[in-house]
């Protein structure tokens, strides 16, 4: 694992390579950033603070990296990484809770990925509500959940009234719906013995 980081490390910090191996530096780029994100564990969506725990460190590893990539390549968009990888980069972002200035610039530079159409409307909008509940404010569009009486419900959401239609100029669905699903999934699934405590949810089922 250290002869693989080693190589992540010292294939990040070279010069942009030519023109002509462009192609080659993004494959390579794609690769280091999934890398990055496998390596962190799954949260659990039914047992989230020892997950959390666990992920934090990882984050706290690989976060020199991450801050790298970001530092000296803006934010890697689909024409640089690829869909899979720009919002899997995203997600490694979103996970460095503990560097909200790195946040906040990130937050920037996807911005103008977003305008124009080369990254993740939904990112963006879940890590402008990370960013603002961190640093004490409300959230706009309702994506950050927590456990309340049993079930699932957004934390400190501003203007709750308009929220359907904020989350519907970022592609998100109403909020209703999206707290519906994934609370039958709670329901459902909590007391299942073969989960373990490791549950992923997919965004495509519940529209996040």
């Amino acid at each position: 694992m250290k002869c693989r980081s080693l190589v992540i490390i010292v294939f990040v910090l070279t010069p942009k390579f030519c023109l002509g191996q462009q192609a080659l530096f993004n494959k390579r780029l794609s690769f280091v950033i999934d890398s990055l994100k496998k390596e962190e564990p799954v949260r659990s969506a039914f047992d989230m603070a020892p997950t959390e725990r666990a992920a934090r460190k990882v984050a706290k590893k690989n976060f020199p990296l991450i801050k790298k990539i970001l530092e000296k390549y803006g934010f890697p968009g689909y024409d640089m990484v690829g869909q899979k990888s720009s919002d899997n980069y995203c997600l490694l972002v979103m996970h460095s809770e503990f560097a909200l200035d790195f946040q906040k610039k990130a937050l920037d530079l996807l911005a103008i990925q977003v305008k124009n159409s080369n990254a993740n409307s939904r990112s963006l909008a879940s890590l402008s509500d990370i960013i603002n509940i961190n640093d004490g404010r409300e959230q706009l569009y309702g994506t950050q959940l927590e456990v309340k009486d049993g079930a699932y419900r957004p934390k400190h959401l501003a203007d709750p009234k308009n929220v359907d239609e904020r989350r519907k100029t970022v592609g998100l669905g109403s909020l209703a719906g999206y707290l519906h699903d994934l609370n039958a999934f709670y329901n459902t699934y909590k007391n299942g013995p073969w989960l373990n405590g490791q549950i992923s949810i997919k965004k495509d089922t519940l529209n996040h």
